[in-house]
């Protein structure tokens, strides 16, 4: 029902939701939660930050946002323990780059090469 809703033709539609005229665009959701997230991670570049932060923000960044945007997904895709395959692909994706952000911590490899003693 929200007025930005993109209509389907019928003939077009997936089966189970013949009955719905309009739908989220959702590739129009994920551009702009993008373009947010590369405004944001641009920003951090300005700065010096250790070596692949960026990296694994970015990974974080966009594991969180395709997890979230799969919810207003409808097209049809096998479910594993009530999640979609690429919602678990996200999560791993979101721990993988928390843990190496967290060993990267106690390593302080800088982006410039030079190790910090703080």
């Amino acid at each position: 029902d929200a007025p930005w809703g993109i209509f389907i033709a019928p003939d077009q539609r997936i089966p189970g939701y013949e009955t719905f005229s309009y739908f989220h665009p959702a590739f129009f959701y994920e551009s702009v939660l993008n373009l947010f997230l590369f405004s944001l991670l641009y920003s951090l570049l300005q700065r010096k930050r250790p070596l692949g932060s960026v990296t694994m923000l970015y990974f974080i960044g966009y594991g969180v946002i395709r997890f979230f945007m799969d919810f207003v997904r409808i097209d049809p895709m096998p479910l594993f323990a009530g999640l979609r395959f690429s919602q678990w692909i996200s999560i791993v994706f979101i721990f993988t780059s928390v843990f190496f952000l967290l060993k990267q911590k106690t390593a302080h490899h800088w982006r410039d090469g030079r190790e910090s003693n703080f």
